[in-house]
């Protein structure tokens, strides 16, 4: 007797964060975590930089000077976790013809550091990488997800997965 298998899920792009599925953060970091405000306010580059820091030091406690050493130690130690690479080298293998990109809420400076830190070995798993610096809109919003969706994929919504 033999067991009905439903079929496998056929699927030509992968759409990944950053953050969430490659980012290894050290753990050298203080106890107080770092403002997401900071992200928030210098991705949509409303305020520069050391700006952000001075208004997040009032409003969090903490020294501006303190958090720009915290924030450029995180620019030079941030790692990609090679387990994931990994996989994602192994679909490529497999299926030579999904696409995949990137998304990920990240500062222009903080998308400049990794991009360099992490060189021509990482950057080309994908077809695309969308910081939302660039695009001015940040995840959770609706319309970061249908901007990097339509930009690849100009089909209905109902062709579109999402995890």
């Amino acid at each position: 007797m033999s067991e009905d298998h439903p079929p496998a899920l056929t699927f030509d792009a992968l759409v990944l964060d950053l953050r969430r599925m490659l980012i290894k953060t050290p753990q050298v970091y203080s106890n107080k975590s770092i403002p997401s405000l900071k992200r928030f306010t210098s991705t949509l580059a409303k305020i520069e930089e050391t700006r952000c820091y001075d208004l997040l030091g009032k409003q969090f406690g903490f020294n501006p000077s303190e958090l720009n050493g915290a924030i450029a130690l995180a620019r030079t130690t941030v790692e990609y976790d090679e387990q994931v690479v990994s996989c994602i080298q192994a679909l490529r293998k497999d299926q030579p013809s999904l696409i995949i990109v990137a998304m990920s809420n990240i500062s222009n400076p903080d998308f400049d550091a990794i991009h360099t830190r992490w060189g021509p070995a990482f950057w080309p798993l994908f077809g695309e990488v969308f910081p939302s610096s660039a695009v001015g809109m940040r995840k959770p919003t609706l319309g970061f997800y249908r901007h990097v969706l339509k930009v690849h994929w100009d089909r209905s919504p109902e062709d579109h997965l999402c995890g």
